[in-house]
């Protein structure tokens, strides 16, 4: 058996992870129950189960909820055990009107299930609150409320509280254990130096493959308007006139055309898609594999650079990241300049490094033109990912810094000149495109941004418009809307972290509440482990910059919720992905501290997460095109 085995398979860490797999097992499946629920309604609302022991009264803290939009039906969640429960009480929607409940069935490994569908429904749910009237309906119950709390209670039976035998439930356990054990053995054979992160990722590439030639068009989130803005380019290298015709079809609802923005992203994406467009007959596929193309060059640089397959492990902990490489967006491009412009202040062997260090002409020349233009890059990027450019211009500017301390006396000259010269290269390609759109549109760009709102915006999505017309997830300051009640009520935290870790297509396809509850404990054990690791073991300049980077990500929350607020309730996760960039440079930097054992455990389990979201959810659930 130990020839099968490699050097580095450690058979007590292998009892450790069968130990974590059966208490994760039995406190997140066990010890949880699924509700499964049919409901139709044309109003968005909360749907909330509540659930009491014998002599408790009902309580917010004894509660699941989960949001119901129109134009979907199918819902779950999960809850706390049935064991000991005696009454549940349901709240179906919270405002004045009609849903249909077709069905709610609550499910336990070693209880009877509860099925709650037409008839049984009408049976078991006493109305006890604003509920006006309810209606056997064919495919379930019609419910009609009076004021904004109808609400039901349900007397659960002896029988479906009472557990049964779990005996079948160690065979699961078994299985899962197997399969842990399997890939902690696929992983150690690998070897040391997170020789697996390249597997890893070419598992992604694989799935975001499919999904950008499989999925149909403009499924993705605004991917219509990417594709058009960069189909302009190419056939132009100027931008357009902002008001010209032309380039209607680049415009969103909103009114807004990346074509007017600073990223470079569409013109890059542009001439790649020119370039390959006749391997692909859909414009959008093609558009897509570019930034598929993005990805495999990070798995290329890691196959060659062997110290930067720490810093990929972010790109491993959210199916969201490898989706945002599976169609045509800006975002991916972002993450991209992030990780290579991170490599460039960590590694000892980067370019930026041989820039400083190279004394013949050719070289070092050729070296600054390469990080002068990946530099230039990050300063045209979504505005967003200008808190990542602070975090690394800091990092950055302290390790020249060093680089001058140590540096002879003759040498810090001409450190200097070549740090000049690598600002001015930097510069000038954002001053390049900066001094494009003056010849192009003048001095009054913003104005004329401006105008085309006024002209291409949907008069419901405008700034301006009146607040009967205007959508009403808009400017909700000034509707009164408290920043409490973007929190609370909004649930803008909850939902910007579920559309981090996978909720796909226009926000409409997300994952089962198990899954994000399991994300969650495992995201918060993963950050615990990795900053209180380098704030215990960790050196006093990444400490600060650990801190630093925490206070940057603080700010760049709160900068989104804040537009959530004033502008537009957009509680996306791709927005805080800046935060990826900064654990980049972290990874990096605390090679020396992080158990490469306990981190790799964390991670791992985090991609098989996503792995399953994207393959469950994503690729099984998006509309797709269907191959030959």
């Amino acid at each position: 058996m130990q020839k099968w085995l490699s050097e580095g398979f450690s058979w007590k860490f292998a009892l450790v992870l069968c130990v974590l797999v059966g208490l994760a097992y039995h406190f997140l499946v066990l010890e949880r129950a699924r509700v499964d629920l049919k409901i139709v309604t044309k109003t968005e609302c909360n749907f909330k189960i509540y659930w009491a022991e014998a002599g408790q009264d009902f309580a917010e803290k004894r509660m699941a909820r989960i949001r119901i939009s129109p134009g979907r039906e199918q819902y779950n969640l999960s809850m706390r055990s049935l064991k000991n429960i005696e009454r549940l009480r349901i709240d179906t929607h919270d405002f004045t009107g009609t849903v249909a409940l077709k069905h709610l069935v609550i499910t336990q490994p070693g209880h009877k299930q509860i099925r709650m569908v037409s008839e049984s429904a009408l049976k078991r749910m006493k109305p006890k609150n604003d509920v006006k009237n309810l209606t056997l309906v064919k495919g379930g119950v019609k419910i009609e409320s009076s004021g904004n709390d109808p609400t039901f209670e349900v007397t659960l039976y002896p029988a479906e509280v009472q557990a049964t035998s779990r005996i079948d439930e160690f065979y699961r356990v078994a299985i899962l254990c197997c399969i842990i054990l399997a890939i902690y053995a696929t992983v150690t054979s690998f070897g040391g130096n997170y020789s697996y992160v390249i597997l890893c990722l070419v598992v992604a590439l694989v799935l975001v493959t499919i999904m950008a030639i499989t999925s149909k068009s403009n499924v993705h989130p605004d991917e219509y308007v990417h594709v058009a803005a960069l189909n302009y380019y190419k056939s132009h290298w100027l931008p357009p006139e902002i008001l010209d015709e032309k380039v209607q079809s680049t415009y969103s609802p909103y009114g807004v055309s990346r074509l007017n923005t600073d990223e470079i992203y569409y013109f890059v994406a542009g001439k790649f898609a020119f370039a390959f467009e006749k391997m692909f007959e859909n414009p959008y596929t093609a558009g897509r594999m570019g930034n598929v193309m993005l990805l495999l060059a990070i798995i290329l640089y890691l196959v060659k650079v062997q110290p930067a397959r720490i810093m990929a492990l972010p790109l491993l902990i959210s199916p969201q990241i490898w989706y945002l490489y599976s169609y045509c967006n800006s975002e991916a491009f972002a993450l991209t300049i992030m990780f290579f412009t991170s490599c460039q202040v960590v590694l000892p062997d980067s370019t930026l490094r041989k820039y400083f260090e190279q004394k013949s002409l050719p070289r070092w020349l050729v070296h600054g033109v390469t990080v002068g233009l990946l530099l230039g890059c990050l300063l045209l990027l979504k505005k967003n990912f200008y808190f990542y450019t602070i975090f690394f211009g800091i990092v950055a500017l302290v390790s020249f810094y060093n680089l001058i301390n140590e540096a002879e006396p003759e040498e810090r000259k001409i450190l200097y000149k070549k740090l000049v010269i690598l600002t001015l290269m930097s510069v000038s390609l954002f001053g390049s495109k900066k001094l494009v759109d003056y010849q192009v549109n003048g001095l009054h760009k913003s104005l004329l941004i401006n105008e085309a709102i006024a002209a291409y915006a949907k008069p419901f999505l405008r700034p301006d418009a009146e607040a009967g017309v205007q959508m009403q997830n808009m400017m909700l300051k000034s509707k009164g809307v408290t920043f409490t009640e973007i929190i609370r009520d909004y649930r803008w935290g909850e939902r910007s972290f579920r559309s981090s870790f996978g909720v796909y297509g226009y926000l409409n396809t997300p994952a089962s509440e198990f899954i994000y509850g399991v994300f969650r404990v495992s995201a918060l054990l993963l950050a615990c482990y990795f900053f209180i690791t380098i704030f215990v073991r960790g050196s006093t300049i990444n400490k600060r910059y650990a801190l630093t980077a925490l206070v940057i990500s603080g700010l760049l929350v709160c900068v989104s919720a804040y537009h959530s607020w004033t502008a537009d309730f957009q509680p996306q996760g791709r927005y805080l992905f800046p935060i990826a960039g900064m654990l980049f440079i972290l990874c990096g930097q605390n090679m020396k501290v992080l158990s490469e054992r306990w981190l790799s455990l964390l991670v791992v389990w985090m991609f098989c997460l996503s792995t399953y979201s994207f393959i469950a959810v994503a690729l099984l659930k998006l509309p797709r095109n269907y191959l030959l």
